[in-house]
């Protein structure tokens, strides 16, 4: 019995240090990367109305905010546009190679976004990668770190 105990707890402990690749609210993916694909990022429950509030009626789009932070220079949303468009976020499973579910970059303001499909689904997985197949951080080529920030309902 001590043994079960001992194994149960050996167990549940390495899965509690096993690194997951949840993304939630206000988490960023890093694109500073030498690979040239990110690691998949499982995001529970986009675009879902939890709790009061929000009608049915009322459409609620998850998004991707390209962030780059700590610049010393000014980018201008015509740059983070250019940036954003090397890069392929696929949101969804990868079915087969020519029905990639592939987002478009779009303007909201001074941000650029990618706006999440995933169409009240349970679950879905993001990744980002290159059109070149160059590592994420040649492509992007700036010493300012770039992220994608998820944001919920999209609030900016």
């Amino acid at each position: 019995m001590k043994t079960l105990l001992s194994l149960l707890l050996i167990l549940s402990s390495s899965l509690a240090l096993a690194e997951t690749n949840d993304l939630d609210d206000l988490q960023t993916i890093d694109l500073q990367l030498e690979e040239s694909s990110t690691p998949a990022y499982t995001v529970q429950y986009p675009g879902y109305r939890i709790g009061g509030g929000t009608p049915p009626r009322l459409n609620i789009t998850d998004c991707l905010l390209l962030d780059i932070k700590d610049s010393d220079n000014l980018i201008t949303t015509e740059k983070k546009l250019a940036l954003a468009k090397k890069l392929v976020v696929i949101d969804g499973f990868q079915r087969a190679p020519d029905s990639t579910p592939v987002l478009t970059p779009t303007v909201q303001g001074k941000n650029v976004v990618f706006n999440l499909q995933s169409n009240g689904g349970y679950m879905t997985i993001l990744q980002v990668k290159t059109k070149t197949g160059k590592s994420l951080a040649a492509t992007i080529n700036t010493e300012a770190p770039v992220g994608l920030v998820y944001i919920r309902a999209c609030r900016f």
